[in-house]
């Protein structure tokens, strides 16, 4: 991706383009470390990007994105048990 398509596709909402540490993402996410480490390693939660050569974070609007998804699901499964 390029830097004219990041800035494309957060231009809206530039708040999504900030970045979150571990324990905002873990409040967020409402996951532990370990489950947020699998989900990145099995492709299902978005991966961190490297802010220095000792730190990583998350970019907010794709972890925003990410829960939306949990909920759209969440609310698909239930509504097609009833």
């Amino acid at each position: 991706m390029t830097y004219q398509e990041v800035i494309a596709q957060y231009k809206d909402d530039s708040d999504s383009l900030s970045l979150m540490r571990m324990p905002s993402v873990e409040s967020a996410s409402g996951l532990k470390r370990s489950a947020i480490y699998k989900g990145i390693s099995e492709g299902t939660f978005p991966a961190p990007i490297k802010i220095t050569s000792r730190s990583s974070a998350w970019v907010k609007g794709e972890i925003t994105e990410w829960i939306a998804k949990r909920v759209v699901n969440s609310r698909v499964d239930s509504s097609n048990q009833k």
